[in-house]
């Protein structure tokens, strides 16, 4: 694909713009406080302190960003800063200053977390890639609504001029469709910048509908018949039982339960399971806690005899959420009880009127939750050039390089294979 066009297949997608957006709110009074001024900096972040004192601006930012992503508020990034970041991640945040108020904080208006190569494609020339540890499934930056072609100018020539000439900035599993997506290709052409979509893929998505039976009407009849089917069998089992996470619950040990049952199945097996890694066990107990306090974590169990069974965990953003993980009892899996605890989440859904949409953060390809939510959201991985020498050459010739490593790969897997 050309470096300076998107297909317009690409830009659409299941979302409106007004289910991405969530602008700040106008207030009549045209010395609105919050309305940053045009003159924006940009700066490194790289001290805990610094990030800590930043979470006021932060939240007012998640408030009102392009695209939501919960895996960059505060509740979960400071956790993942905290426990999961390996070698040198450095944020890179857009600040503006009041235009009504002077003297007042500094409006947040981006962040960006970043890791910074030397190298790219074996040549001198350094690149950043915005920073996805292990539990995070969107990588899409917090840009805010009302200043988003000025915060990703101040972005790119920031790490183009001021952190050591950037030439490519990579941007895995990133939104490519709604708000973000729009401003971004406005920017970039506006720009005269080049860039190069290295995948594109669509993965599963909730979209509340007027009420959960309408939304199971779109499932195929004979996998609704048989989830009924297995919940009717688990039912003569034992007592089965639904707990909700509810305002005031201990959160760490809901995530302790969490981090042992899902120890118990085929994660736990293999090896990556949370509670094979004590960072990664951190990393949940503190999300969850600080989630929960906001009551913005949805948690789900089912529990046989009072054993649990099946465990789910939603983080909930400002108008939808991420459903982040499942487990279930390995004994107790030709029930599939990992799917009838979805079941009940699409009710649990529809009965909370803040959630409007939920992203599956599944793979593209996942087997249950692709039959059961049948609204998809775009996702890509794009290269995009910073305008430093050399750089535009280097993201065109992306796709070649690919080709060719890939070749090169192919044809060795074939002669170690002989």
């Amino acid at each position: 694909m050309d470096g300076n066009s998107i297909k317009a297949s690409q830009l659409a997608g299941t979302f409106t713009t007004d289910q991405f957006a969530c602008a700040p709110p106008k207030l009549p009074n045209k010395n609105w406080h919050d309305l940053p001024a045009i003159q924006l900096e940009c700066r490194w972040i790289d001290d805990l302190d610094e990030l800590l004192g930043l979470i006021p601006a932060w939240k007012r930012l998640a408030e009102c960003c392009l695209c939501p992503n919960v895996f960059y508020e505060p509740q979960l990034f400071i956790p993942a800063w905290k426990h999961l970041r390996e070698g040198k991640v450095r944020v890179a945040v857009v600040q503006a200053s009041e235009r009504a108020q002077p003297g007042a904080p500094k409006v947040l208006c981006g962040m960006l977390p970043l890791e910074i190569s030397k190298t790219t494609l074996g040549l001198p020339l350094r690149s950043a890639r915005v920073w996805q540890h292990v539990h995070c499934f969107l990588t899409t930056p917090l840009i805010r609504s009302d200043m988003a072609s000025e915060t990703l100018y101040k972005f790119i020539d920031f790490l183009a001029q001021d952190a050591g000439g950037v030439a490519i900035l990579n941007l895995p599993f990133v939104s490519a469709e709604g708000p973000f997506q729009h401003a971004l290709v406005d920017f970039l052409r506006a720009a005269g910048l080049a860039w190069q979509q290295k995948d594109i893929f669509r993965r599963a998505l909730f979209v509340r509908k007027s009420n959960d039976e309408t939304f199971f009407d779109e499932w195929p009849r004979k996998r609704r018949h048989e989830l009924n089917r297995l919940e009717r069998r688990l039912e003569e089992s034992g007592k089965l039982l639904i707990e909700e996470f509810h305002v005031g619950d201990d959160a760490e040990q809901f995530a302790d339960q969490f981090l042992a049952l899902e120890a118990m199945g085929w994660k736990g097996l293999g090896g990556t399971a949370m509670a094979k890694t004590e960072a990664h066990s951190l990393f949940l107990k503190e999300a969850m806690t600080e989630l929960a306090s906001e009551n913005r974590l949805m948690g789900l169990t089912m529990r046989l005899d009072g054993v649990p069974i099946a465990m789910k965990a939603n983080f909930l953003t400002h108008n939808g959420g991420f459903a982040f993980k499942i487990c279930f009892h390995p004994e107790w899996a030709k029930f599939s009880p990992g799917a009838i605890l979805e079941k009940i989440n699409v009710t649990k859904l529809h009965e909370t009127e803040r959630v409007q949409w939920m992203d599956s953060c599944a793979v593209p390809d996942h087997p249950m939750i692709n039959t059961l939510w049948p609204e998809r959201r775009m996702l890509q991985s794009i290269s995009i050039a910073t305008g430093r020498i050399g750089s535009r050459t280097a993201v065109e010739a992306l796709p070649l390089v690919k080709h060719a490593r890939d070749s090169v790969m192919n044809l060795a897997s074939r002669w170690l294979g002989r």
